[in-house]
């Protein structure tokens, strides 16, 4: 059954939108909500209530610990009875590599951007056409996941 809706949803505001330093500190994936992130996560997840309102839904979450406290505060004002979630790693963010900080990783984007951002492999990272192939193939992944007859109303993707 086909979804009424496919719904993406930018995760809070992190710790590296207010600071990109913090790469330095953080591994990517481990960067936290701020406070301003966390409230703008549940603001958006009573919104997400008042938009559906009983409809039933399907979250595919990033593994990134912001997309998942993301996940957290949305479902907050949501009936648990009408949801389903699943971890989906290949809706994560690029991977950035090991930069140490913020001129390492200026260096890199010239680098980048002079080679071509779409075929250029960020050192121990990827380029834009890795993430092209796993999102393509997620998208294999939602084609047969709407194919089935119990699937709910709504598809979410908080990213």
């Amino acid at each position: 059954m086909n979804p009424n809706r496919i719904i993406l949803i930018r995760h809070g505001e992190s710790q590296g939108n207010v600071d990109k330093n913090i790469y330095s500190q953080v591994p990517d994936y481990a960067l936290e909500l701020t406070e301003s992130g966390n409230a703008q996560a549940f603001e958006a997840g009573k919104l997400l209530k008042d938009s559906l309102k009983d409809e039933t839904m399907y979250f595919y979450i990033s593994p990134l610990w912001r997309t998942r406290s993301t996940f957290e505060q949305l479902t907050k004002s949501l009936a648990k009875t009408k949801l389903r979630f699943i971890e989906e790693p290949r809706i994560r963010e690029q991977e950035w590599g090991h930069l140490r900080n913020l001129g390492e990783s200026k260096i890199v984007e010239k680098v980048r951007d002079a080679y071509g951002t779409f075929y250029y492999r960020i050192p121990d990272g990827e380029s834009a056409a890795d993430v092209f192939d796993r999102v393509s193939d997620f998208f294999g992944t939602l084609n047969r996941d709407f194919r089935k007859e119990n699937f709910p109303q709504n598809a979410v993707i908080p990213m």
